[in-house]
């Protein structure tokens, strides 16, 4: 990120334009972006009475005035804290909705998968993954990449793994004492028995616990098994399951929580869970659940 310090933010922004000679014409277009951006308090202030964030807003808005096809961003993150990051990246979905390509280069797993439709892994500058979000963070055979997600996760505030037995239950219990009462578990890609096994005996103490809160489950599921016919006949209102057309298969198992975290999990020989936050892709997986909704049937146990 560049900012001539000698022009302000706006300065900034109209320079490329200027020596094109579309200033005129694009004026229309430059506020619209102003406004989309939230830069209308601070777009003729200099560089140095700018925010980190504001400068970074600049830079984007600067390049979208020329109205390119494709954005190429590199770390646009970096020296960003969480809520500035969260503002970009919600941003970026904006710039996503005009129809600009966009390729970034990042670093941070929590802003790397939100929103974002491919994930490339690089080593020695050359591709050894390319695949979706989800493939990327469930990723058990290469071991370079689980040491990657491993080592940014415990330096991320947004991204957190559970690994382990212990770790799965104690991540359950402690998911449903901190989620309020009567909020909901959106779930994508139930997988029965599979779920329950490492639970173990904590599961008694986990379904106490749910139905105490009054914390429901909507469920949809491409597999079931007893415990869900149970539930769904013990307690119908708290226990929303709906079944998968055949044919259809869901990408993984994928929790949505009322708290704007997302838990992508994997049961291979250890269960494993990968919380995320970020509200924005909370809202992107239930705009998905409500999609996929639409191809099932209600389960009736």
């Amino acid at each position: 990120m560049f900012i001539w310090p000698h022009l302000s933010l706006r300065g900034n922004i109209e320079l490329p334009i200027r020596t094109d000679g579309t200033l005129k014409e694009k004026r229309d277009y430059l506020e619209n972006l102003y406004e989309m951006f939230g830069m209308g308090e601070f777009v003729d202030r200099f560089p140095n009475e700018a925010s980190i964030g504001q400068r970074q807003r600049t830079a984007l808005v600067r390049a979208l005035a020329l109205k390119p096809k494709y954005l190429l961003l590199d770390e646009i993150t970096s020296a960003l804290d969480v809520e500035q990051s969260e503002m970009i990246l919600s941003h970026l979905a904006d710039v996503k909705k005009m129809g600009v390509g966009v390729l970034m280069v990042a670093h941070d797993i929590g802003f790397a998968m939100s929103n974002v439709d491919s994930v490339y892994f690089m080593e020695g500058g050359r591709i050894v993954k390319h695949g979706k979000p989800y493939e990327f963070l469930l990723e058990s055979k290469n071991e370079r990449i689980r040491n990657f997600i491993d080592l940014a996760s415990l330096g991320s505030s947004q991204v957190r793994t559970y690994s382990g037995q212990e770790e799965f239950q104690a991540y359950h219990l402690s998911l449903l004492n901190r989620l309020p009462e009567n909020s909901t578990i959106t779930i994508i890609g139930g997988l029965g028995a599979i779920w329950y096994a490492p639970m173990g005996d904590s599961y008694r103490i986990y379904d106490e616990l749910r139905i105490k809160k009054n914390i429901g489950w909507d469920m949809l599921m491409y597999e079931y098994g007893e415990e869900d016919r149970r539930l769904v006949k013990s307690n119908p209102k708290l226990n929303r399951f709906h079944v998968l057309s055949k044919g259809m298969k869901n990408m993984a198992d994928i929790n949505i929580n009322s708290d704007g975290t997302v838990v992508l999990q994997v049961f291979d020989s250890v269960p494993t869970v990968i919380e995320i936050k970020s509200q924005i892709l909370a809202d992107s997986y239930f705009h998905y659940y409500k999609d996929m909704l639409r191809n099932s049937k209600k389960f009736l146990g």
